[in-house]
């Protein structure tokens, strides 16, 4: 199902971030400190999206892979927590959030982030890292997500997402 919400593809995106969405940039933009090209992961989102604005917890998970740019760093796993404030089904919000990936050489990096979405199932994140490996260090990435859970109805909220990434997580 899709819905027209940039608030929910940015919920989304965030999930990704760092092992559920970490950031994802451009082909022109592929060089980096570290760039991975494979993500994947999901989010639940309470109390849920509906066609009336609230504000919103999203929770998210995730893994990535295909990383380069880094002799010790080959994958990632990354959990998220962002807050939509005024989210609905109709793209109204904004969703801004703290994303922490744990690397395949066993460092963590913590990023806070934003997200924007440009179409109604997209979101492009972007963020600094805040601590951590890579402390400083810019970020992007860019997801799609598919509704597992609701329809936008008062009676069933969108509750949870699927996301994948998009375009490669790069942090330089």
């Amino acid at each position: 199902m899709r819905i027209g919400s940039r608030v929910l593809r940015t919920m989304v995106a965030v999930a990704t971030v760092g092992g559920g969405i970490f950031l994802a940039a451009p082909a022109a933009h592929a060089a980096g400190r570290i760039t991975c090209t494979k993500g994947s992961g999901a989010a639940t989102i309470s109390p849920g999206l509906t066609t009336t604005p609230t504000n919103q917890t999203v929770k998210s998970h995730g893994k990535g892979s295909g990383c380069s740019g880094s002799t010790t760093i080959t994958a990632y796993t990354v959990k998220g927590k962002m807050t939509a404030t005024g989210a609905d089904c109709q793209g109204d919000g904004t969703i801004t959030g703290k994303l922490t990936t744990t690397w395949s050489n066993g460092k963590t990096s913590v990023a806070k982030v934003t997200g924007k979405s440009p179409s109604i199932s997209v979101v492009n994140f972007t963020g600094k890292v805040t601590s951590g490996l890579f402390v400083g260090d810019s970020l992007s990435v860019q997801i799609t997500f598919t509704v597992v859970t609701g329809n936008c109805s008062a009676a069933s909220p969108v509750t949870k997402v699927t996301y994948k990434q998009t375009k490669n997580l790069v942090i330089s």
